[in-house]
């Protein structure tokens, strides 16, 4: 050790019983001395006090020094601190062991400790004679003598005394020592940081070996100022220095700093030893690094150094952490080879990696192998290879081990059952793991609140939340107290369970039980509500986290997300999203896929664009997850080629697309008709080994069905089925529509035996669409035979059945059977909906009988139910058949008053009822209707529809819709041209009528004679002869 530079000064601090040396009453708190010469005030002269210290020092010279001391009464009256101090300090003696042993005498016969300056010179002194034991002593008996001081009085004090007499910093290390040895962290290091402040260096060894300690109690934060203490002290490193600061780094996961440290002492000449090379493939291992750990071990051996049961030991865990276990197994044989004997440690973590990996058999082999190697098994080693067992549901294993513990006399404790009844709940066999509750109970081993919570989740998880509830009931009426972990396990079970009521009943019991809801409790709630669509109770609970005081998370509000997304409520998603930001919380990559997934579903791609772009600015990096999203709500649209550049962009970022991405590709080219391209990304995707599944295929059948191609639909469906893929209901569903529109019901129902006759369940929907098709080819027995059979699987009957039903009899004119049908409904508790309705009314109004009709729409509406405009036009059309105009004009004045949407099919009813009857009003209302909406007609209705406005001799509005046409792609007729230029005729506007005959003629018309003899009259009534006459000439 070595003197840097002395400390110029330090005060010397004394108990408080030592009164001040400038003091005049000695007051010596509980010295037996204190005022032993009354009335002489002399004893509290400083100069008798130094006289009284030159006499003790000169009979400390004799052999008999005690002797003297205690035969003298003057002196041990006399004898206070401050006199001791003064001995110390003048008697510096060769014999230590006399100066420690006056010390230990003078604190017997004043009753109270020396000074603390006496303690800190006697530290000193001993330290700097290496009388380590000693000094450790007096370190001790200081601490303990002026431990209300505090820390940083006694440092002060010995850093005075070490510069006063110009010693080194042996004595901090003692002291250093000591605080280490007492669990003084922060002291030791305050200690050292006096060192560097004096400028002396403790020794490397010391300074390692406080590295060391630090690190060992996990004290980080005063590792790190110990750490920068020696390296202001220039303390030079040794092999042991950068190993433990090796392992400080790897401890706090920072292994590219070990790394650095690493090759630093490689760098600096210093080779690293087995330890070193252990510390930093520990590290290494828990860093995820295991194969650098693997090269780092040959590196070590390369170098000529051994490894030992440590090195093997980390790799063989982490190798079986890994799922590596076939490499953990080798290491184990190297280490066996090279004649190290592995430990419990080394075969256990072994067996429960093979465990993992399911190679159960092998397990049990290493398992007898560590019983034949003579390591000894114990309860904790059967603890473990049990609870593996049990973890991959092993449980005739797991049982045969509990029966072979007990035998060796082992005990099973709630550890062991624990084990077993997570892994009977696992293999969902309820009633055992309830079996082994009880057994474990009657054993006299008590189950923890581990154990309950283990088995409530395994129940609730196996749907069992009902025995779950009685498994807390129990809880409640023992010792053992539920927390909010278990009530928050229950909640989340009957959640699942779709029991929303009974969660809500638990919750409500929980601050009545002293244990108040957290908010994973109030997320559990959430979670389940919003899954059920009760978002106003989800929001009422949300409202309820922030009144008690609790802090929403991502999963408070991620359900919330979902959600109204799911319902279709964006704005109220938008605005929970916006609220989860407000807070500061950070929305993850399933929560934006939902907002944006939402707004695509929604058709709002501006939206779902603007969240998806803002993620960037966020520092979010989408996953593939969202760009496919996006291509799937672009392709629902038919925008296609947008859809392509998000792929291209997906791509450029070298994300992977998976089959959900192509999936949503397919799909979109498939509904455009463009099977080509859709097959070409199909072919593309089996290139870049992602397989298509069944959706994708589902897509490709739909494509081809609707394209017409059968053949090939067909062929899809047989290669799937040799590929293992399992056609789904959606498929069948799919096949069945597809035969039926292309009016191939027999194709359709040879399928459906086809599938019967494999076993295969349907669902309603392939049902319905297997109805569905027979009512559309007027096959009304065979879909009563379908429905039958649709009964007997266990499917009631929908409003969609009965409306495929009624549609059919409607078809067929039998309109008695389909007003049955309703009746039926209503005795079966199937409510109608407005197709119902819908599809009776049009019905009766197609067979003229506009009364029952008329009845139906009132019925309808008094069950509260909203006709569209397809029920008014049906009346509207039924009306203008049987001359009711009155009432058809009625009709168009309600409907277009009570905004429903007006279409070419409306507009062709309506225009039909005004060639019938000219209504000025009712023709201004529709063309405001055309106009505003943009409604695109054909041409048969542009001309009706123009000759109605050039009737009522609104000659400008039928030319604006005439220009219109174009517009929309729609060339104009003849007739079109012929019945404006006659409404200019009539109107006396000769220029226009001329200019549109002369448009006319462009566009390769030949005017008629209709046409030309209109032309002819327009100009003789306008006083034109000559034009006239020109005209009569063509």
């Amino acid at each position: 050790m070595r003197t840097l530079r002395a400390r110029a000064s330090a005060s010397v601090l004394r108990h408080p019983c030592v009164p001040s040396r400038a003091s005049k009453k000695l007051g010596f708190c509980g010295c037996h001395s204190s005022g032993a010469l009354d009335g002489d005030e002399s004893a509290s002269d400083p100069k008798n006090g130094v006289k009284w210290a030159d006499e003790i020092c000169d009979l400390l010279r004799h052999r008999k020094w005690q002797d003297l001391l205690n035969s003298s009464s003057n002196i041990r009256s006399r004898l206070r601190p401050d006199v001791v101090e003064n001995v110390l300090l003048r008697n510096q003696v060769s014999d230590h062991y006399r100066l420690l042993d006056f010390f230990n005498w003078s604190e017997q016969t004043m009753g109270c400790p020396p000074t603390l300056a006496s303690f800190s010179f006697l530290l000193v002194f001993l330290s700097s004679s290496s009388m380590f034991s000693l000094a450790r002593t007096v370190a001790e008996r200081m601490l303990r003598a002026y431990e209300r001081a505090g820390p940083g009085a006694i440092l002060e004090s010995v850093a005075g005394a070490n510069a006063k007499f110009g010693l080194n910093a042996v004595a901090f290390e003692t002291l250093m020592d000591v605080y280490v040895g007492s669990g003084r962290m922060d002291d030791a290091a305050r200690a050292l940081h006096e060192c560097r402040k004096g400028g002396f260096a403790p020794g490397l060894r010391f300074c390692n070996s406080l590295m060391g300690s630090t690190l060992k109690v996990n004290r980080m934060d005063i590792f790190w100022k110990v750490y920068d203490d020696i390296v202001g002290l220039g303390v030079e490193p040794d092999v042991y220095t950068f190993t433990i600061l090796i392992n400080a780094f790897c401890k706090i996961g920072q292994v590219d700093e070990a790394r650095r440290i690493f090759a630093e002492m490689e760098r600096k000449g210093i080779e690293p030893n087995a330890v070193s090379y252990n510390s930093l493939i520990g590290g290494l291992c828990r860093a995820g690094a295991i194969n650098e750990a693997v090269v780092l071990k040959k590196k070590m051996e390369e170098k000529g150094l051994v490894a030992d049961g440590y090195t093997y030991g980390t790799l063989v865990n982490w190798l079986c952490k890994a799922k590596r276990s076939k490499e953990a197994k080798l290491y184990l044989n190297e280490m066996q080879s090279i004649g190290l004997k592995p430990n419990s440690v080394v075969y256990t973590s072994l067996i429960d990696g093979l465990m993992k990996d399911r190679d159960v058999e092998e397990a049990f082999r290493i398992w007898r192998e560590m019983g034949e190697a003579g390591v000894q098994k114990n309860g904790v080693t059967y603890n473990i290879i049990i609870n593996s067992a049990c973890k991959i549901g092993r449980m005739k294993e797991a049982q045969e081990l509990l029966n072979e513990m007990i035998e060796k006399g082992y005990k099973p404790d709630t550890l062991t059952y624990n084990s077993l009844i997570e892994g009977y709940c696992y293999t969902k066999n309820s009633l055992k793991a309830l079996e082994v509750f009880d057994e474990m109970k009657k054993m006299d081993i008590p189950p923890n609140v581990v154990t309950y919570s283990i088995l409530i989740n395994g129940l609730c998880r196996n749907g069992e939340s009902k025995l779950a509830s009685g498994v807390l009931e129990a809880m409640e009426g023992s010792s053992v107290r539920p927390n909010a972990v278990t009530y928050t396990t229950l909640i989340a079970g009957y959640c699942k369970e779709g029991k929303i009521e009974e969660a809500q009943n638990i919750f409500s019991k929980m601050p009545g039980s002293a244990v108040p809801p957290d908010v994973f409790c109030f997320n559990a709630l959430i979670n389940g509500l919003c899954k059920v669509g009760k978002m106003e109770e989800a929001v009422a609970y949300l409202k309820e986290i922030v009144q008690r005081g609790l802090t929403p998370t991502v999963y408070t509000y991620g359900p919330l997300v979902h959600g109204y997304c799911k319902a279709g409520q964006m704005d109220e998603a938008d605005g929970v999203f916006e609220d989860m930001m407000a807070r500061g919380l950070s929305p993850n990559e399933v929560i934006y896929t939902a907002i944006i997934g939402g707004h695509c579903k929604s058709e709002n791609m501006t939206k779902a664009f603007s969240i998806f772009r803002s993620m960037f600015a966020r520092g979010i990096v989408p996953g593939v997850q969202i760009y496919s999203v996006l291509i799937h709500g672009l392709a629902k649209i038919g925008k296609m080629n947008e859809a392509l550049k998000i792929f291209a962009e997906l791509n450029e970022k070298n994300l992977a697309p998976d089959v959900y991405t192509y999936t949503g590709l397919i799909s979109g080219f498939c509904k455009q008709g463009d099977m080509e391209r859709a097959f070409q990304l199909h072919d593309e995707m089996l290139v870049k080994g992602v397989y298509p599944n069944i959706v994708t295929y589902n897509a490709l059948i739909d494509g081809l069905m609707k394209s017409g191609d059968i053949a090939r639909a067909k062929e899809i469906l047989g290669n799937i089925k040799e590929k293992g893929i399992i056609p789904d209901n959606r498929t069948y569903t799919i096949m069945f529509e597809g035969y039926c529109k292309l009016k191939n019901l027999s194709e359709a129902l040879m399928l459906y035996e086809e599938i019967v006759s494999d076993g295969i369940q349907l669902d309603q929907f392939a049902y319905n669409a297997l109805i569905h098709g027979c009512c559309m080819e007027g096959n009304m027995e065979r879909a009563h035979e379908l429905i039958q059979a649709m009964s007997h699987k266990g499917f009631a009957m929908t409003t969609c059945s009965f409306n495929t039903l009624i549609g059919g009899f409607c078809r067929l004119g039998k309109l008695q059977e389909a007003a049955q049908l309703l009746e039926e409904m209503t005795t079966k508790q199937v409510v109608p909906d407005e197709m119902t309705y819908g599809t009776l009314i049009n019905g009766y109004c197609k067979s003229s009988n506009m009364q029952e009709g008329y009845r139906l729409f009132k019925e309808m509406q008094e069950r509260e139910l909203v006709p569209d405009a397809v029920v008014y036009t049906s009346l509207i059309d039924g009306y203008v058949k049987v001359g009711s105009m009155e009432q058809a004009f009625s009709l168009i004045d309600e409907m277009l008053l009570k905004g429903c949407k007006v279409d070419e099919a409306v507009c062709s009813v309506l225009i039909r009822a005004l060639c019938l009857e000219t209504n000025s009003i009712k023709a201004l209302m529709l063309y405001n209707e055309i106009l505003t909406n943009d409604i695109r007609l054909n041409k048969v209705l542009y001309d009706q529809f123009i000759g109605v406005l050039c009737s009522i001799g609104e000659i400008s509005k039928a030319f604006e819709l005439f220009n219109g046409m174009g517009k929309h792609g729609i060339d104009p007729e003849m007739t079109a041209y012929r019945t404006l230029i006659q409404g200019f005729c009539k109107a006396g506007d000769m220029v226009k009528a001329s200019g549109l005959f002369q448009k006319m003629i462009e566009q390769g018309f030949t005017p008629d004679e209709a046409t030309l003899s209109i032309m002819v009259d327009g100009h003789h009534k306008m006083g034109n002869i000559s034009e006239a006459e020109n005209i009569a000439k063509q």
